[in-house]
């Protein structure tokens, strides 16, 4: 056809979906594709389109149903999602969690390790691969432990080389702690002066410094309120 040609003389068509005559588009559509097209635009074809592809009449109605090996849920897929074995993701991992345990699993490295912890002795479990990560890793049960550990002596970062006195170790000692506990107890938690119930001192009769063999003795020591033990370190 030649470029000037007549459109007009071509007759209108009727859409097979709204019902509503189209025209020719002039210039942007040949002849041939005007006498081939049914419908007036994209928007009648495509719904035209979904009515016809439903049920069995789909273009894609190849379904295969399939049965969750968990769940036991039949549901209709597509034959290249056949070979799936499950229905969602939290059927998949309630199989892994089953199946991929211990020996079965393919992080597998041969179990935990047992350890005996440096500061209370107990064994515990722990990976291997807690050992590549630090050299003084997985050495303790706990966390209570490990601190216990890094806070006495030298590996404590308030470490001073050791010049505390000697006096203020066997004051901060364990037997001294024990003696004042036995020695309130048999007090009855009571000063022996005024007989006070709060702020209690342990005294050495005879004191600490003049007699070593009776530091630790229940005879020299005598429950006293802070008041009390004041006024009688004030008079010697």
């Amino acid at each position: 056809m030649n470029k000037k040609t007549d459109w007009s003389s071509l007759e209108p068509r009727v859409c097979e979906s709204c019902g509503m005559n189209y025209f020719h588009r002039g210039n942007t559509e040949k002849a041939f594709q005007f006498k081939t097209r049914r419908f007036c635009g994209k928007g009648c074809k495509m719904g035209w389109l979904s009515k016809l592809n439903q049920g069995k009449k789909a273009h894609n109605n190849k379904r295969i149903s399939r049965e969750c090996i968990i769940c036991h849920k039949k549901k209709e897929v597509s034959p290249s999602l056949s070979k799936r074995h499950f229905c969602s993701r939290k059927c998949m991992g309630i199989w892994m969690s089953k199946t991929n345990r211990g020996k079965n699993h393919w992080n597998w490295n041969g179990g935990k390790l047992e350890r005996n912890c440096l500061i209370c002795g107990k064994i515990f479990e722990f990976d291997k691969g807690d050992i590549r990560r630090r050299k003084v890793s997985r050495l303790f049960c706990s966390i209570k432990c490990k601190a216990r550990y890094y806070s006495e002596g030298k590996r404590n970062p308030n470490w001073r080389g050791g010049i505390q006195p000697e006096h203020l170790k066997i004051r901060n000692s364990k037997e001294v702690r024990d003696w004042k506990l036995k020695c309130l107890e048999r007090d009855d938690y009571r000063c022996q002066k005024c007989n006070e119930i709060e702020g209690l001192h342990i005294h050495h009769i005879i004191p600490f410094s003049k007699n070593k063999e009776l530091r630790h003795s229940l005879e020299n020591g005598i429950t006293l309120c802070r008041r009390c033990h004041y006024e009688i370190h004030r008079r010697l």
